[in-house]
């Protein structure tokens, strides 16, 4: 039998975890915001770029890719206590980081050196399936390990 998040975590306290959870929540908001302004606040003797649109979907999928990730993540932790930990230690490393890593290189890329529209488009297209993808795996686990009578 596989060990749980309840049976892993027994002593962590609930608010606590909405503590950690908003707070994630805001750093991510917080952070996006920051480095959405510093990358696409151009100087004036730059010519406009015809492609910005493009870059700027882009970039706004990956903060919301790495916001939802964040979301399901704390959303594991408080309402799903029966998930096993393997579950969730995989979608923190793969789902989360390693995603969250890939996605933010195709967008750095797109936002420094390679000034393409096809690119661009292609990585957006790409975003949007992992974000799919993301919220397809919330969807399962939420009814795989959802607990009909929970405990509060």
């Amino acid at each position: 039998m596989e060990l749980t998040i309840e049976e892993a975590y027994p002593f962590r306290d609930r608010r606590k975890q909405w503590v950690v959870a908003v707070g994630l929540l805001l750093f991510v908001a917080l952070g996006f915001s920051c480095l959405g302004i510093a990358a696409f606040r151009r100087p004036p003797p730059y010519p406009p770029v015809r492609h910005l649109p493009w870059q700027l979907a882009l970039f706004i999928l990956w903060a919301v890719y790495v916001g939802l990730a964040a979301v399901i993540h704390c959303y594991i932790h408080i309402f799903l206590p029966l998930t096993p930990v393997t579950a969730e230690k995989s979608f923190r490393h793969i789902g989360f980081y390693f995603n969250m890593v890939l996605l933010g290189v195709l967008t750095i890329l797109s936002l420094t050196v390679i000034n393409h529209v096809g690119y661009a488009i292609a990585c957006t297209c790409i975003n949007a399936v992992f974000l799919a993808g993301l919220l397809a795996f919330w969807r399962w686990i939420a009814r795989k390990y959802r607990q009909v009578n929970l405990p509060w």
